[in-house]
């Protein structure tokens, strides 16, 4: 998991959350608004993961302080998941998600030309 921040506003998103599935390679692009918090992302994932996938025994991310808050162990252990972080200043450990994030920009780059605001109207045609 991981956040791709610094996106021009658009339609009131500027975040966009994502989600590989390390076993299947299947990737869920979550637009998040201006302002979310953890209990935000523990309602988001459930609706958005859980209905594809089952309860994920494990779960790799950054270190961004979201993923690092109590809620949010709190909600993955009543589930019975183990979060997993990447060590500081070493992405390469979630290296799928990374690849994917560079794939995703380049793909919306490509899908809004020269209407980079518009990037939430397409970013359902960037997940395949």
């Amino acid at each position: 998991m991981d956040f791709i921040t610094h996106l021009p506003n658009s339609f009131e998103h500027i975040v966009i959350w994502v989600i590989c599935d390390l076993l299947t390679k299947f990737v869920h692009f979550i637009a998040l608004p201006t302002k979310f918090c953890a209990k935000a992302l523990t309602s988001l994932f459930p609706v958005e993961v859980f209905c594809f996938h089952g309860l994920p025994k494990s779960i790799v991310s950054d270190r961004d302080p979201l993923f690092l808050r109590n809620f949010w162990h709190k909600f993955f252990k009543k589930q019975g998941t183990t979060l997993k972080y990447n060590t500081a200043y070493h992405p390469e450990i979630d290296g799928q998600t990374e690849v994917v994030n560079r794939s995703l920009e380049i793909y919306l780059c490509c899908l809004v030309g020269d209407h980079p605001h518009n990037w939430y109207k397409v970013l359902h045609l960037a997940e395949y």
